[in-house]
């Protein structure tokens, strides 16, 4: 199993089964596991260093949120990305963060604008160093200030935890580095906005941001026809 870092994932989770989980999710994710690869039980828990029964349980945990499919007398693979699972994700992006942002606007503080001008800074680096995940963690970071700051976590939450087709497209889009500039620039002007006070063009500026990914979309089929459900329609 050819993980880019073979040790369980540290952090929040405590039980072997959730590390095993996190290790895989996040594997999948980054596409180091790339969609319709193998997922064989056995040689994942030799590599992890675990019983098969917490690998087991990652795998069907996986298969109900859509990253795994677990196909009898045929194994196990990695979901292949649904176009259609994309927009369903984004849709409900787009609409949680909309709805909050005049709350944002009203609760956010000095301290939530300059840790977004951080990492804004932060993604121009990461784009030099052409170090794209890192680029893409820090943009889900800006996004979730807008969450925190309007004290909605568990939307966020929610989010994160029900994205995982529409992260691995973005992934994708963001080698682009044409795409991976104009999100900087996108989030500078979001920054322009909340320093002014300016809800409308916000909100109008997350809509676009938001809605890219579906023209982006057609261009990923043509380069990365393996990685999505076919028929692409």
């Amino acid at each position: 199993m050819p993980f880019k870092n073979t040790q369980l994932e540290t952090g929040k989770p405590q039980t072997i089964g959730e590390r095993v989980y996190a290790t895989l999710r996040h594997e999948i994710i980054l596409l180091h596991l790339h969609p319709g690869e193998e997922l064989n039980i056995r040689e994942i828990a030799e590599t992890l260093q675990v019983s098969r029964s917490p690998v087991r349980d990652a795998v069907m945990k996986l298969s109900k949120e859509g990253l795994a499919n677990i196909l009898p007398q045929k194994g196990t693979r990695v979901s292949r990305i649904d176009p259609h699972r994309v927009e369903e994700e984004r849709f409900l992006r787009e609409s949680l963060e909309v709805c909050l942002l005049d709350s944002f606007m009203r609760q956010h503080t000095m301290q939530d604008t300059a840790q977004m001008e951080a990492l804004v800074a932060k993604q121009e680096q990461c784009l030099k160093e052409k170090r794209i995940p890192d680029f893409l963690d820090c943009d889900e970071q800006f996004h979730s200030i807008f969450f925190k700051a309007a004290e909605k976590p568990l939307c966020w939450e929610l989010i994160q935890n029900m994205s995982g087709h529409y992260r691995r497209a973005r992934l994708l889009t963001l080698w682009d580095f044409q795409i991976t500039g104009c999100a900087i620039e996108e989030h500078r002007q979001m920054l322009g906005c909340i320093r002014r006070q300016d809800t409308p063009n916000l909100t109008e500026i997350e809509k676009n941001h938001c809605r890219r990914i579906n023209v982006q979309e057609l261009e990923l089929f043509r380069r990365y026809p393996d990685y999505f459900v076919s028929p692409c329609v």
